[in-house]
């Protein structure tokens, strides 16, 4: 068996650890993942190891001397990853702590016939947030009025649009990279562009800010077959001192929202994975 997992905890990626075991059946695994951002984590286990090698892609060039072998493939080149994946005849691929390989994981998972998290257009769908925004509004969800963007000046002509303040993002980044709140039009363009330095497909999202009531709701979520099993609601922290006050500081629990609320969020949730056909 070999398992491809993509991981990209800063910017880049690529590094392939395999372990072959021919004779033993039960074995003890201990093995570390090196990240780009110079930290790494430590796993183990016992498995069922005959026959089996285990895989991690990372772009990190320097992890070759951790690793029995390794290649430099980019996660965001879906099709490069697709063809070393056949070239390995993996039997799964999944993207580890890594929203921008989640794509290419689900769309080699499905070019392969093998296990995903979801059909490839949804992934693709989830993470986009403007192709996400459309869809919520086109199901009948809500959501704050939000458009995407290639072209700055289509955005600059675009501000009536627009409640003010807004919130400016790149549309395919995680973790509040690039996102900063726009309160005079004036300013726009330049939140933009800083946007766009996050963004790989050169593309960013405009959305009106939204005032919260207590804190803002986080939530952990695990479902089976489309059916979700359980949901865990938590509040997000900020720190307005920090260089990206947008960006959680921490997490607490219990959450402070409703129980009527988290009630309508959970349904919201599961009705969005029957819509997505996340059945996996």
């Amino acid at each position: 068996i070999t398992i491809m997992l993509s991981i990209m905890p800063t910017w880049i990626i690529a590094e392939v650890i395999h372990y072959n075991c021919e004779k033993d059946s039960k074995v003890y695994v201990e093995w570390t993942v090196y990240t780009g951002n110079g930290t790494s984590r430590n796993y183990s286990g016992t498995y069922d190891m005959k026959g089996t090698e285990f895989s991690v892609r990372n772009y990190w060039q320097s992890a070759g001397k951790y690793s029995g072998s390794y290649r430099v493939v980019s996660i965001i080149d879906k099709d490069a990853v697709l063809a070393a994946a056949k070239e390995r005849k993996i039997d799964g691929i999944m993207s580890f702590a890594c929203d921008p390989g989640v794509v290419t994981a689900a769309y080699v998972a499905e070019k392969m016939g093998l296990p995903s998290c979801g059909p490839y257009e949804s992934v693709r769908i989830l993470q986009n947030k403007g192709l996400f925004r459309q869809f919520l509004a086109d199901h009948g969800f809500t959501v704050p009025v939000a458009k995407s963007y290639t072209d700055i000046q289509e955005a600059l002509n675009d501000t009536a649009r627009f409640q003010w303040p807004v919130i400016v993002k790149p549309a395919d980044s995680a973790g509040s990279k690039g996102v900063t709140r726009v309160d005079d039009p004036a300013k726009l363009e330049e939140s933009i562009r800083h946007a766009l330095k996050f963004s790989f497909c050169d593309e960013f999202i405009i959305e009106e800010f939204i005032e919260k009531e207590g804190f803002a709701s986080d939530t952990d979520s695990f479902s089976v077959d489309g059916e979700l099993k359980f949901v865990s609601f938590s509040s997000q922290r900020f720190d307005e001192t920090a260089q990206n006050p947008y960006a959680p500081a921490a997490f607490s629990w219990p959450a402070s929202l409703t129980e009527e609320h988290q009630k309508e969020l959970t349904e919201e949730l599961q009705r969005l994975l029957k819509l997505l056909r996340m059945e996996c």
